[in-house]
């Protein structure tokens, strides 16, 4: 675990829900200025998403089936993406799968005996539900190597290199409706888990070995038991083989710990964040050859996902109403 970062490189907005926009809308939410563009598509979850595998190694990151609501979309317009690394039972049918269909007043629910992802395209929100109690046979989870995912993600075709932007933003308006432990108390411990997290892939743009995760979290069940943060880390993510660079969530949500059934909003300057990320691999040891000759301006913020990882036997669900990656980007002189 690493200090916090001084107050400079903290430097993030927080915002009150009735004081920001509406993402929905083409005006850009409160504390984002006008000139800003938000490359991630389908921001307002109109397009539905595609299915991948529930396994890694048989799967890869095969498309395995889609959610299309009822083939009314253009499956080539779909930008979504949904894991479900881990899972029992898949949303796929191609893979034995369950994945019951049903549509009301512009809601798209696809659900099985133990996620759903439901589609309103009518308030433009997207909600994911996992019970890992069935999918851990109603016991504390005993696999070390492998914990269930429902994540949506996406590859940022127009991201720019962070020297382009004057700045980046990021922006969340989620709510964790429910997250309930299954078992008996005192077979609780902290090990067992519910986060509800937003990751973006930093890469270089000639080395791609230079690489790591910008963790932005949101909610973690062990720290609304203990009502603390667990603040910033640096930390080596295994199944990746990638380092996680972690912000602290207090910085931009303004509490130590996030609460289920309250709706929380947040535009963050990341450019600041980015660069200490950077120096921070380049000061690693084991890195330096790596990230030798690399510049901060010449990475860039090319993949997401943001969803549920449950280690823990947990009944949950969480709602993202709104999500973007604003650049302000540098204008350069024009000639006719």
């Amino acid at each position: 675990m690493i200090k916090k970062l001084s107050v400079l490189i903290a430097a993030v907005i927080c915002l009150s829900l009735s004081g920001c926009g509406n993402p929905a809308s083409k005006v850009n939410p409160k504390g984002i200025p006008e000139s800003a563009v938000n490359v991630l598509a389908d921001s307002r979850f109109l397009s539905g998403g595609k299915i991948l595998g529930t396994d890694t190694k048989s799967h890869g990151r095969h498309v395995r089936g889609y959610m299309d609501f009822g083939e009314t979309v253009s499956r080539e317009d779909i930008v979504w993406e949904f894991t479900q690394w881990a899972s029992k039972e898949s949303l796929a049918v191609i893979d034995g799968g369950v994945c019951e269909y049903t549509q009301s007043g512009g809601v798209h629910t696809y659900a099985n005996t133990a996620k759903s992802v439901i589609f309103d395209t009518v308030e433009n929100k997207v909600v994911l539900s996992a019970d890992t109690g069935y999918e851990y046979d109603w016991k504390p989870r005993t696999n070390p190597n492998a914990h269930v995912h429902l994540l949506m993600e996406q590859y940022v075709k127009d991201a720019s290199l962070i020297g382009q932007s004057k700045e980046i933003y990021a922006y969340i308006d989620f709510e964790v409706n429910k997250s309930d432990w299954l078992l008996q108390e005192e077979q609780y411990d902290q090990g067992q888990a519910a986060q509800f997290l937003w990751y973006f892939m930093l890469t270089h743009r000639t080395n791609s070995s230079a690489r790591v995760w910008l963790g932005i979290p949101l909610y973690d069940s062990r720290e609304e038991r203990s009502g603390e943060s667990g603040g910033e880390y640096f930390n080596f993510d295994k199944g990746t083989h990638t380092y996680i660079y972690s912000l602290d969530k207090t910085l931009y949500l303004g509490e130590d710990a996030v609460t289920t059934g309250k709706r929380y909003t947040a535009v963050i300057p990341l450019k600041a964040h980015i660069e200490y990320a950077v120096n921070l691999l380049k000061q690693t040891e084991s890195l330096k050859d790596v990230f030798a000759n690399t510049e901060t301006a010449d990475f860039k913020l090319d993949y997401m996902n943001a969803g549920w990882e449950i280690p823990g036997t947990f009944d949950v669900a969480g709602t993202f109403y709104g999500i973007g990656l604003y650049e302000d980007r540098i204008l350069t002189e024009q000639t006719e």
